[in-house]
């Protein structure tokens, strides 16, 4: 038997017309995978998430190096990390969660409540929020702390996050026996 050229078009023509048909089977399958009825997103898949202008991707994690302005006494007091083991946020929308892990701190000057750690630029907290951390060792004496934010009221206002002891009893000086770790999550404008 011999095929003639009409022939071969119609084979051409229906592999053809059957991959387009599997093809858009596929991608009508795999949008509905991913989209409501309505066209809305139902599920997203992305390496990373970008959002609010924001040159960081949801929920990757910045480390915010420790110097001397970032860490900081309240007042007079000072303090000097020794080993700075975590420091960084990620933010999720408008929340920020903030790790740290400070360890061989010296505390000096006149004493007083609150380690503070600087805000990076563009965090702003939106209102007071405090959190339990749990514990600290205050000159090698194990505490209960707590740490907390507040809406800036003024130009120049504290953009920080106080850490203190949960009894607010000043900081005790110390030469390298501090140490402080916690989290603290809030909202922010």
């Amino acid at each position: 038997m011999t095929l003639g050229f009409s022939s071969i078009a119609q084979i051409v023509d229906g592999w053809v017309r059957q991959t387009f048909t599997d093809l858009a089977a596929a991608i009508t399958t795999s949008y509905h995978t991913e989209h409501h009825a309505n066209d809305s997103h139902a599920v997203v898949h992305a390496d990373s998430y970008f959002e609010r202008s924001r040159m960081v991707a949801l929920g990757e994690w910045t480390a915010i190096p420790v110097d001397v302005s970032v860490v900081t006494g309240f007042g007079t007091m000072t303090v000097t990390v020794g080993t700075p083991l975590t420091l960084g946020y990620t933010l999720v929308g408008k929340t920020v969660t903030f790790v740290w892990f400070f360890d061989a701190v010296t505390i000096g000057g006149a004493v007083s409540p609150y380690v503070t750690i600087a805000l990076p630029v563009g965090i702003t907290p939106a209102h007071y929020a405090a959190n339990a951390i749990g514990f600290l060792d205050d000159n090698g004496t194990r505490t209960p702390g707590v740490a907390f934010v507040q809406a800036p009221t003024t130009a120049g206002s504290l953009r920080v996050i106080f850490l203190g002891r949960i009894d607010l009893a000043n900081w005790t000086a110390s030469a390298g026996l501090t140490r402080i770790w916690g989290q603290l999550s809030f909202e922010v404008t």
